[in-house]
């Protein structure tokens, strides 16, 4: 990640700082552009756009402290706890979207594996697995810490990645 970063300084990775606040625009700009694509991608394939909307919102939502946040109380309790919940129901709308059009979408699933967008996505979630292990050590171990935030950026960073190359990974139906 940033190698010269010397990684006993926590001021950099600690809650609301540096990494994490860079976690949030990646986020924010990802989620911006797969939204702005599910208005350009024609129709069985448009889920896909709006699938990963979703799941920007659900790691904005992680990564956001809302709860810290002076703002109302009703945003504070959507954004936070069984609220997160509520707000990530269109994910089932999608899902059965992506249900009736299974015989469209499922032949072209090796199509987005290979593109550019499933590749992004799928390196993207790998790092975020790889932090999740750094996330219950970082209690004992302060490079842990530094470790499970980059993983994260890095995710997050091809996320964005990968919202950019969603209109060159569309099969033709």
């Amino acid at each position: 990640m940033i190698p010269w970063l010397p990684h006993h300084d926590t001021r950099v990775f600690a809650e609301n700082h540096l990494i994490e606040n860079l976690q949030v625009v990646a986020l924010l700009c990802a989620m911006i552009v797969f939204f702005i694509q599910c208005f350009f991608t024609r129709y069985p394939f448009f889920g896909i756009p709006g699938f990963l909307t979703i799941l920007c919102i659900g790691f904005l939502l992680r990564e956001v402290d809302i709860e810290r946040l002076h703002s109302s109380v009703w945003l504070q309790t959507l954004g936070a706890g069984y609220g997160r919940l509520f707000l990530l129901l269109p994910w089932l709308g999608l899902l059965l979207i992506s249900l009736r059009q299974w015989a469209t979408l499922y032949p072209k699933r090796y199509h987005y594996l290979r593109s550019d967008l499933g590749f992004y996505t799928l390196t993207s979630g790998i790092l975020l697995v790889l932090s999740i292990p750094m996330d219950r050590l970082s209690d004992q171990l302060t490079f842990a810490q530094y470790l499970e935030e980059s993983f994260e950026l890095m995710g997050y960073g091809l996320l964005l990645l990968a919202s950019s190359k969603v209109r060159s990974s569309s099969p033709s139906v």
